[in-house]
């Protein structure tokens, strides 16, 4: 029987899933599309046939809604969307029955997309609450930790990870945490997004609307609102240098909690640490459960700055014993001698739990099954210090780990050409298909947790 898959299509990433979309074609699977840009609409109707693409923008204003899917919690989890304000909630009522349609037409049996925009978390939610349609959506993303692995991620939050054939050769991986190469790269797209020629770019493609699409719901349409957003990163990029921060030597001597800041918007707090967005109470409700004898260390994201206004900074520095740090003091060095790290959903937390720091995340992680890592909320008022070593006998010690995440990861690069032009290579391309192959013939995706 031929099995029948989506892609849905995301900016630079599409020319990824496309470069996996021909080998899979290859080997006797049926693609399909599923597209908000007019620019990628005609490509890929061209290349794969209009019949196979569904193109859902917003001009779309007609619909009756299948099915209660929390429509609110996705505007507010899309950048874009919630500057759409009512507009929104029509065009995500009026799509579902088009993508509930496309999917059961066309007998699709696995959805593969990002969940960073709204039409792919919507998605994800159709096939959930949708179970007469036979299909899963899977996220195909790397797992940070070993480097250049992936797997295929069945949730938001993406904490639950498929599971791979049991046939499936079983992997040594090495957990062994390193800088990523990603920021590194970040650091100069930073540099240069910032750079009098880029400026001077973008100021251009603004004025003169350069392959503006008036119907793609990923974009802030306001020109208004875009004016002022960018004219307040500038801003704060400027206030942040008036911004007293410190130094490892400044703080050496004391015991501390470290709380990472992430760059906001982004899935990573927007989709996955949603109910934790905002970044201010994290830190307060962390600094309130501190152990009394302890300090608290923020330390903001390099590629976040500008991200905060300078009177966010003020206000955590009237937290006693908060420390601003200097982004550029290395985070690893911080980890080591800290009593424990507090994110969202940050790669430092599970970075830190290999290291044998114990660490917290506000959003639940697969990464959360280590002994050391603890998934809190915002209940952090107890008479127990959050702050001890966790004690669940369930938790994973890291051999344990490594064992159990090497049964649902795959080598290869999952990005996008602009991010890591390793990604399109020939021989990862084929990696990647092959693993793609085998999660679409294995049916059994949750069989342990």
């Amino acid at each position: 029987m031929t099995t029948n898959i989506c892609f849905i299509a995301n900016y630079s990433k599409t020319i990824f899933f496309e470069a996996i979309a021909h080998k899979l074609k290859k080997q006797g699977i049926n693609i399909f599309w599923l597209t908000v840009s007019n620019k990628l609409n005609e490509s890929l109707c061209n290349t794969w046939g209009k019949d196979n693409v569904l193109y859902i923008n917003n001009s779309q204003r007609h619909g009756t809604p299948i099915s209660d899917l929390r429509i609110n919690e996705i505007i507010q989890s899309d950048r874009a969307l919630r500057s759409h304000k009512t507009s929104a909630k029509i065009y995500l009522e009026s799509i579902q029955q088009p993508i509930f349609d496309f999917i059961k037409n066309h007998n699709i049996s696995f959805v593969f997309g990002e969940i960073t925009w709204g039409h792919e978390i919507l998605t994800l939610r159709i096939t959930k609450k949708h179970p007469e349609l036979n299909c899963r959506f899977l996220n195909p993303h790397t797992v940070r930790l070993p480097k250049s692995y992936f797997g295929f991620f069945l949730d938001e939050q993406q904490s639950n990870l498929a599971v791979k054939s049991n046939n499936t050769v079983e992997l040594e991986i090495n957990l062994i945490p390193e800088k990523p190469a990603y920021l590194k790269l970040n650091d100069i797209l930073v540099k240069k997004h910032f750079s009098l020629a880029s400026r001077a770019s973008r100021i251009a493609n603004f004025i003169w609307r350069k392959n503006y699409d008036k119907f793609d719901p990923t974009i802030v349409h306001d020109r208004l609102q875009n004016i002022l957003f960018k004219t307040k990163v500038e801003i704060n990029r400027e206030t942040y240098r008036l911004i007293k921060k410190h130094t490892y030597e400044d703080i050496k001597e004391k015991k501390y909690i470290l709380y990472l800041l992430h760059k906001q918007p982004e899935a990573s707090i927007d989709v996955i640490g949603r109910y934790y967005d905002d970044q201010y109470i994290n830190i307060l409700n962390t600094w309130r459960s501190l152990p009394q004898d302890h300090s608290l260390l923020v330390k903001e994201h390099s590629n976040a700055i500008g991200d905060r206004s300078y009177f966010f900074y003020k206000m955590l520095n009237k937290l006693s014993d908060t420390y601003i740090i200097d982004e550029q003091e290395e985070t690893y060095n911080l980890i080591t001698h800290a009593e424990g790290i507090v994110t969202v959903s940050g790669t430092a937390a599970y970075e830190s739990a290999l290291m044998g720091t114990n660490s917290y995340t506000f959003a639940p992680a697969f990464f959360n099954k280590l002994k050391n890592c603890t998934n809190i909320t915002l209940n952090l008022i107890k008479d127990s210090n959050i702050f001890e070593p966790a004690t669940n006998n369930q938790k994973y010690s890291t051999p344990e780990f490594s064992n159990w995440l090497s049964q649902r990861i795959f080598k290869g690069v999952v990005s996008d050409p602009i991010s890591d032009i390793s990604c399109i290579s020939e021989d990862n391309i084929t990696c990647v298909s092959n693993a793609f192959m085998e999660i679409t013939k294995y049916t059994e995706l949750e069989n342990a947790h």
